[in-house]
C-alpha cells in the first residue's frame, strides 16, 4: 500500500519532524510504502532563487538559520522519505497520479490550527484531492490548537464540504472531538499522537550515548525565558548540571539524537513542550511542565487525561509512577494502532 503524509513543513521544530518520523515508520511496519509531501507556501522564480543565494552566504539571517538549524536538516534527510518541494495544487494532483497513492493521511501536530490551517484554504483538508478519486482521505490526530471554534463561519462551511468524503477522521485532543462534533457534524475518533504509537526501544536506535556523566537537568523551552532562572535555581544549589536548549533561540540546534539522549537520561525533564512532555514520558523521566500561552495547552491537558495523569502543569516537583501510565498508555496504542489499520483497510 502507497500512503502519502500532509503535515507541517518539516524545519527546525523537534516534536514536528518526530511526529512525522514516527508516522512514517509505524505505517512502514505495516507494510506501506510512505511518502511525505513536502508542501510549502508559494514563492514565485526569482523569490525561490533569492532564497536559495541568501541561505548559503553565511552571514545573512537566512544564513545563520540554515547553519544553525543544520543538524536537524541532516536527520530529514537521513531518515525522512519526502517529495521535492511542492508550490503548488497542481502539482500535488500529479504527484498523487505519478507515485498512485492509496491513501494520504494529513496530521498530526497542529495542522487544523485555524491560524495555521486557513493560510493554505484547503490544503489541509485535503481539497486537492477530486471527489471520484480512488485515494482515502484520512486525518490521523490532526490537532486545532485551542479548545475553542477560531475558523471563521465561512470556513466552517468549506470545512464541512471538504470533510465529507474522508475515509476516517481523528484528532489528538478531546475537546478537538467536541468541537468537530458541534461545528462540523463529524464524529471524531480521540487518538493518540504518532510519537507515541512507538515504544522507547525504537527511539533507542537513533540516540547517541549518554552525553553527561553527572547528574543533570535537561531544560528544552519554546515560549519565553524570563521565569527560567527562577525554575532552576533550586538544582543549581543541589549540584545538578543544566543543560538547555531553546528552540527560539540564535544559538546551533542540538541534533534530534542529541534532543532524545538529554532527555532519555536525564534526571528531570523542565519543559513548556508538548512534545518534551511525551517524550519524558516514554522514556520514563520524571519532568516539570510549565504553561506555554502561545503554543496552547489543550493538547498538554489532553495527553494528561488520557494518561489518567493528574494536571501537574505548573508544579515544580511531581512524581509520576510509570507502572500505571505505561499500562494506560499500551492500551492507547493498541486502539490507535487499530483505529490506523482499519482506515487503511490493512
Amino acid at each position: 500500500m502507497r500512503v502519502g503524509i500532509l503535515t507541517h513543513p518539516l524545519i527546525n521544530n523537534y516534536g514536528g519532524i518526530l511526529q512525522a518520523y514516527a508516522l512514517q515508520t509505524y505505517l512502514q511496519s505495516l507494510g506501506c510504502s510512505v511518502l511525505i509531501i513536502d508542501y510549502r507556501k508559494n514563492r514565485n522564480i526569482v523569490k525561490r532563487v533569492a532564497f536559495f543565494i541568501l541561505s548559503n552566504i553565511p552571514f545573512t539571517p537566512y544564513g545563520k538559520f540554515r547553519h544553525r538549524i543544520n543538524k536537524l536538516t541532516k536527520f530529514i534527510h537521513m531518515y525522512i522519505h519526502r517529495t521535492k518541494v511542492i508550490y503548488s495544487d497542481k502539482k500535488l494532483d500529479k504527484l498523487c497520479k505519478k507515485n498512485d497513492l492509496d491513501s494520504i493521511i494529513v496530521g498530526s501536530d497542529q495542522v487544523w490550527r485555524a491560524d495555521f490551517a486557513s493560510r493554505y484554504g484547503g490544503l489541509y483538508f485535503l481539497n486537492f484531492i477530486p471527489k471520484d478519486s480512488k485515494i482515502r482521505k484520512i486525518a490521523y490526530a490532526a490537532s486545532l490548537g485551542h479548545d475553542s471554534w477560531q475558523y471563521t463561519p465561512k470556513m466552517t462551511v468549506d470545512i464541512q464540504k471538504w470533510l465529507l468524503d474522508f475515509r476516517a477522521i481523528s484528532v489528538r485532543e478531546d475537546s478537538a472531538v467536541k468541537l468537530c462534533k458541534q461545528y462540523l457534524n463529524v464524529d471524531a475518533k480521540h487518538v493518540l499522537d504518532p510519537t507515541l504509537l512507538l515504544t522507547h526501544s525504537t527511539y533507542d536506535k537513533l540516540i547517541t550515548h549518554r552525553l553527561v556523566p553527572n547528574k543533570y537537568i535537561f531544560v528544552y523551552w519554546l515560549g519565553n525565558r524570563s521565569r527560567i532562572n527562577k525554575i532552576l535555581s533550586p538544582f543549581m544549589s543541589e549540584g545538578y548540571v543544566i543543560i538547555e536548549q531553546y528552540l527560539r533561540s540564535n544559538t546551533t540546534q542540538i541534533s534530534i539524537e542529541d534532543w532524545l539522549s538529554y532527555i532519555k537520561y536525564a534526571d528531570r525533564v523542565i519543559t513548556d513542550s508538548f512534545h518534551g512532555c511525551v517524550f519524558s514520558i516514554i522514556f520514563q523521566r520524571q519532568f516539570s511542565v510549565y504553561q506555554n500561552d502561545s503554543g496552547g495547552n489543550t493538547r498538554l491537558q489532553s495527553l494528561f487525561k488520557m494518561l489518567n495523569i493528574e494536571d501537574i502543569t505548573d508544579k515544580e516537583q511531581f512524581y509520576l509512577d510509570y507502572g500505571k501510565v505505561h499500562n494506560r498508555l499500551k492500551d492507547l496504542q493498541l486502539s490507535s494502532q487499530h483505529y490506523l489499520k482499519i482506515a487503511l483497510s490493512i
